[in-house]
């Protein structure tokens, strides 16, 4: 996988440094250093000469910004010469250059936009009625996922998040996996501010795919740091009112990133009479949970994190964003699964489309029995 994206990115930097000669000719040096500087990145990761270190997040998080911004030329190069051959039976032929000052300032613009959005965090608020019984006034859920503290996902960036969780005042707090994205050994302050939450009777979490890339160990014990209870393949019965059932991503054990989601042998699936929230990091409804759940709350799939590579997402992962019912008639007036956005990003801090958010889930006890 490393060589494709390698062989993608020498191609992509040598196709942007020949366009830009073309174009715009006397820069072709600068071009051609910031081609060289851009397919070098991941030349320097792939010989470690970083290490595991902060230097070396940045830096993976640069190379894929980079990858992500010369795709973006590249696409607008396309198109510009697609247009261009439509113009020709009219007699409109661009000059030398046009092109490239067209191209060049649209992606500039959406660079610009998509990093705007990526911190610009939004409150999501959802209600779900059930008939159920749940402690009067309802319970209120506050969902994390996707954090991938590490990388360019800064502290202040952790502090803006932590801020809308205490204000939503939370009963319960659940993070959805990828909660690290590089070691968290001496990241003691970001564990301490995300424990900031307070939430009143607790916070849960279960691991994501990049938790295990990290080490899982290491960051398990980062989440219970921050004072996360860590749920892998198990179960809370009765807090606030509620149960709530936290599966470990499949990735555990080595198995592969598109292994099969496991029953755990010795996990308590049985209906209690309770609202049963059921808390696992990738969005597709397992045969064995249907019937078992009220709520499935995931996230991995980012909404597609930069438009339009939600469509794809959504093939693979069965579900790409938002509220949705499903087929569980076991469930005590059905059931539904909810796809959060991501709170955070992976590699590049760009957003287009797919608003990062915190998610305020509102549990109400229906009037209509």
């Amino acid at each position: 996988m490393f060589n494709a994206a390698f062989a993608v990115f020498i191609v992509s930097n040598l196709y942007f440094y020949l366009r830009m000669r073309a174009e715009l000719g006397a820069w072709w040096k600068l071009h051609a250093a910031i081609a060289i500087f851009g397919a070098a990145l991941p030349l320097m990761l792939r010989l470690r000469l970083f290490g595991t270190s902060r230097a070396a997040e940045v830096m993976f998080a640069l190379s894929f910004t980079w990858l992500i911004v010369i795709g973006m030329i590249c696409v607008g190069f396309f198109a510009a010469d697609a247009i261009a051959l439509m113009l020709r039976p009219f007699g409109v032929v661009p000059g030398v250059g046009t092109r490239a000052k067209i191209v060049l300032p649209i992606v500039a613009l959406l660079f610009c936009y998509s990093v705007f959005e990526t911190y610009d965090i939004r409150r999501v608020s959802v209600t779900i009625e059930t008939p159920l019984p749940l402690p009067e006034g309802g319970v209120r859920l506050v969902l994390l996922t996707d954090l991938h503290i590490g990388g360019l996902n800064t502290m202040g960036r952790l502090r803006k998040i932590m801020d809308i969780v205490r204000e939503a005042k939370p009963d319960l707090l659940l993070v959805g996996g990828d909660t690290v994205d590089g070691d968290m050994g001496a990241r003691d302050d970001a564990a301490q501010l995300l424990g900031s939450g307070g939430a009143k009777y607790g916070s849960f979490a279960v691991t994501g795919n990049h938790d295990f890339y990290t080490g899982v160990d290491k960051a398990v014990a980062f989440m219970r740091r921050a004072g996360l209870t860590v749920l892998r393949g198990e179960r809370v019965n009765g807090v606030a009112g509620i149960d709530v059932i936290g599966l470990d991503d499949p990735t555990v054990r080595g198995r592969g990133f598109n292994a099969e989601e496991l029953r755990p042998p010795d996990l308590d699936m049985a209906r209690h009479g309770r609202f049963v929230v059921l808390l696992k990091h990738r969005p597709r409804v397992l045969d064995w949970t249907k019937g078992y759940f009220d709520l499935q709350l995931s996230g991995h799939t980012h909404g597609g994190q930069l438009w339009p590579f939600g469509h794809l997402v959504e093939r693979i992962n069965g579900s790409v964003q938002g509220l949705s019912r499903v087929s569980n008639s076991e469930a005590s007036g059905g059931a539904y699964v909810y796809v959060s956005n991501g709170t955070g990003f992976w590699g590049p801090p760009m957003r287009f489309l797919t608003p990062p958010e915190v998610t305020v889930i509102d549990l109400k006890e229906s009037t209509k029995k």
